[in-house]
């Protein structure tokens, strides 16, 4: 068994040329595949028909404005005859959705299934949107409940990155989702309360709950959301047009594990401990300064395996950053879905498997809440990680320098997060003199050799070697 098909890196890769919204009819849609429910994709099918015609939402790609260049053709063959150019912009005025709608309301829908959507894949990882699942779409036009929680969604986020107080419309959308939602669970047509459109409501109203820290609300979400699963035969037999349903109950599933501190809802004693992510293209790091900790005795092998996956996922998204190379976003949410099943499902009281447990999970945070206005999660993180690493230092276990550098400096990633421990700060010391690294380029090969992104706290992590280095004897 596993989370989703077991994944080649190698086959991730999609050119980012991505900018300007586009919205376009198309009249033939292509057919696409339809997910079977366990992941992988088989069978062609028609895509849904909103009308005789179909919604299509994608990225223009980079270059040339199409109206000007469109003209530019013309001046270069003066008796040529050229149809109007598509739409450019957000403009769905012409759309009729589930509800009758304000001017306001067609933006929130467009930015919803783009923008707002992107912010939950890390743009140095993945490429951005290019087309929206249209199954989204037939939902949004057929669907009130979905219509006003986009709206309400769309609104709250926005609100919580300005710092402002919620407005009178974000408070309207959001009580009408919630009484249209309440209304359906309560019917007794069961196929309308568990549909996908139920789901993906509470989804949004779970996320909501996880930015603002309202904890209680959030749980009652993540209860509903697992009846509604359970309803329709569990997670693992859960078949849907929505290529992304799956990705997105396991999403809000181990947010809340992570923040609450217990174990994800779904996969419980089923979470399989096989390495997940393979490259048969490239080989592992084998440089002189690669640890092999699944040689190391003490440490769990479980825990070694996600390690060791995290660590292939590192070195191939800093390659792929290298030579231009994007992520598609279905694939990345997969390889963390694999990774942060696993790291939640783990607990030890060895405190060497409980202090690189808790440095994988401070990389996982960055990861995981990115989109996230507030910074309860890295906190969370930060004090988890101190705890493990003083914990390491009362009972005097032998740790390799090479593993004890990158826990001091994943702990630095988060700034001003981590509490300030003199013993700590010296302990990073004498670990830099253990491994003679007088240069922050030295040190930074070490840890790309290791579970190291480069695109985020290389700088926060420059400033805390410099700051140690500084008080080596030899310097």
């Amino acid at each position: 068994m596993s989370f989703f098909d077991n994944t080649h890196l190698q086959s991730w890769g999609v050119n980012l040329e991505t900018t300007q919204i586009v919205l376009r009819l198309v009249s033939n849609p292509k057919p696409r595949r339809v997910d079977n429910g366990n992941g992988s994709q088989s069978g062609l099918i028609s895509q849904p028909v909103t009308s005789s015609r179909q919604l299509q939402v994608g990225r223009a790609r980079r270059g040339k404005d199409p109206v000007r260049a469109l003209l530019e053709k013309q001046d270069r063959h003066k008796n040529l005859v050229l149809g109007v150019p598509p739409c450019m912009g957000c403009d769905l005025t012409w759309v009729a959705f589930a509800e009758p709608k304000e001017p306001y309301m067609s933006e929130t829908c467009a930015d919803f299934l783009t923008c707002v959507r992107d912010t939950f894949y890390p743009s140095q990882i993945c490429a951005r949107l290019d087309n929206v699942d249209r199954s989204l779409w037939v939902v949004l036009l057929e669907d009130p409940l979905y219509f006003n929680a986009i709206q309400f969604g769309t609104l709250a986020y926005r609100e919580l990155l300005a710092g402002l107080p919620s407005s009178k419309e974000t408070h309207k959308h959001r009580l009408k989702t919630i009484c249209l939602l309440r209304e359906r669970l309560g019917s007794t047509d069961r196929q309308a309360a568990t549909s996908d459109a139920t789901a993906l409501a509470i989804i949004i109203l779970a996320h909501f709950a996880e930015a603002i820290g309202d904890t209680k609300s959030f749980e009652a979400h993540i209860n509903g959301l697992k009846a509604l699963v359970d309803a329709r035969g569990g997670l693992k037999e859960l078949k849907s047009d929505l290529i992304e349903l799956r990705t997105k109950i396991c999403r809000v599933d181990t947010a809340f594990a992570f923040l609450s501190d217990r174990p994800p809802m779904f996969f419980q004693g089923e979470v399989p401990w096989d390495r997940y992510v393979v490259d048969q293209q490239r080989p592992m790091n084998t440089s002189s300064i690669y640890i092999q900790l699944q040689t190391m005795q003490p440490l769990d092998w479980r825990l070694v395996n996600v390690w060791l996956d995290m660590q292939q996922f590192s070195f191939m998204c800093n390659h792929n950053q290298k030579i231009g190379v994007r992520l598609d976003q279905l694939v990345y949410s997969k390889i963390m879905v694999s990774m942060q099943y696993r790291l939640l499902n783990l607990s030890f009281n060895d405190p060497l498997n409980n202090a690189l447990r808790a440095g994988m999970l401070v990389v996982m945070t960055r990861l995981m809440f990115g989109w996230h206005p507030r910074n309860d999660a890295q906190v969370r993180a930060a004090v988890r990680l101190d705890e493990a690493m003083v914990a390491i230092l009362d009972v005097q276990v032998d740790v390799p320098h090479q593993l004890l550098f990158w826990m001091h400096m994943v702990r630095s990633q988060l700034g001003g997060l981590a509490r300030i421990d003199v013993r700590l700060n010296a302990w990073l010391i004498d670990t830099l003199e253990a491994l003679s690294l007088r240069s922050w380029a030295e040190s930074r090969e070490v840890l790309l050799s290791m579970v190291w992104f480069e695109f985020f706290g290389d700088l926060q992590a420059e400033v805390a070697f410099e700051n140690a280095a500084m008080n080596l004897p030899s310097r």
